[in-house]
């Protein structure tokens, strides 16, 4: 099946960070499934065009490929609404947009664009009653998953007892931190941390390197927000007892106070959400320890293929209890491991979307990936 694929190559579209998430999961999962894809990498050509020029780009790559299906991570204004119309509802192929946020960017994001396209895929139970109150009918239900191709288990011993991967917004500084003051052996990667992002292969490695491997599931703009955690950690309220810093410290908890108003007052924290790396540490054969959200009983249930905390002194309690049952803990890390590949990766995910979309996949023999010049 053709397929142009319309996402960005890089992380966050800045080639110094990277390839993206989407790169290494959603466009190498649909050559691995054996799909002809050409990729359509959107912010690069549109900072090498501009806008009008890249979006008339877009359509003529669609009208000489003429592939089967457009499938977008369509962020931001980049993409005329009016070119995606064109391509959704005067050419042969079906448009499927995958939302990466909409159920907290519901109104900002998928509102305005989902008549846009054919069908959009949402990960989020809660999103689903806002486009059924707004009469939007080509919402697919789907969910992460992992790219198995990618996500394997190491032949590396065991590396560390505790580890995280990602960002330090919502709890998670604070949550690090009182693990670190437990007397916890935990180390954190990703940007906003002091020892950095990982590149992609020594993510994969870390995973596998893991006794324990932490998910925290609250968003990004939920909750705690990052300046309020960090006027919270244990290392800045330390500054209390150096005078020559301690206004540091109170001018630090008063713009967190500021910062957290300021969110509240925009909106309620959207539900706990299930996120990619629920199923990327247990591919790789890690032990994962997460929040719970949004039907994850659906996908893992906790206590066999996962497990899971609540509060910060409830993760210092499981992650006590965890590294001590090495046995206990790396059963729960096979079967996670085992229904992981069996339900949860990309390229059953894919086939759903397509199915639910009407579309029948019929893979080329020899798969092929291209540059959309």
């Amino acid at each position: 099946m053709k397929i142009l694929y319309l996402a960005q190559r890089y992380d966050y579209a800045n080639p110094s960070n990277g390839l993206s998430f989407e790169h290494f999961n959603f466009y190498e999962s649909l050559c691995a499934m054996g799909h002809d894809v050409t990729y359509f990498d959107y912010p690069t050509v549109i900072e090498e065009l501009g806008k009008a020029k890249g979006n008339r780009q877009l359509e003529a790559v669609v009208q000489r490929e003429q592939p089967d299906i457009l499938f977008g991570v369509v962020r931001g204004d980049m993409i005329s609404k009016r070119t995606m119309r064109q391509i959704s509802f005067e050419t042969n192929t079906t448009t499927i947009n995958w939302y990466c946020d909409d159920h907290w960017q519901f109104d900002s994001i998928a509102l305005p664009w989902t008549p846009c396209f054919n069908h959009v895929v949402t990960t989020s139970q809660a999103a689903l009653a806002l486009y059924r109150k707004h009469s939007l009918p080509n919402v697919i239900k789907s969910q992460w998953g992992a790219n198995h191709t990618q996500y394997k288990p190491t032949d590396d011993e065991l590396a560390y007892d505790v580890t995280f991967v990602g960002q330090p917004y919502g709890i998670r500084a604070e949550a690090i931190d009182t693990l670190q003051r437990a007397g916890i052996k935990v180390q954190a990667w990703g940007s906003g941390w002091p020892s950095g992002k990982l590149t992609q292969e020594d993510m994969i490695r870390v995973f596998g390197q893991s006794r324990i491997n932490l998910n925290f599931a609250d968003a990004s703009n939920s909750g705690r927000t990052r300046l309020e955690s960090i006027a919270n950690s244990h290392t800045l309220r330390s500054l209390r007892d150096k005078p020559v810093l301690w206004r540091l410290w109170t001018g630090a908890q008063q713009l967190a106070k500021w910062d957290k108003q300021r969110a509240v007052s925009k909106a309620a924290p959207p539900p706990r959400q299930i996120k990619g790396r629920v199923f990327e540490v247990p591919a790789c054969g890690g032990f994962l320890l997460t929040q719970p959200a949004e039907d994850l009983g659906d996908y893992l249930a906790p206590g066999q293929d996962c497990a899971t905390f609540e509060t910060v002194d409830d993760l210092v309690d499981q992650v006590r209890y965890y590294l001590e049952r090495n046995d206990e803990r790396c059963a729960i890390a096979e079967k996670g491991h085992r229904r992981t590949l069996a339900e949860h990766t990309y390229a059953a995910r894919f086939a759903s979307i397509f199915e639910q979309a009407g579309i029948t996949a019929h893979p080329p023999e020899l798969p092929s990936a291209r540059q959309a010049a």
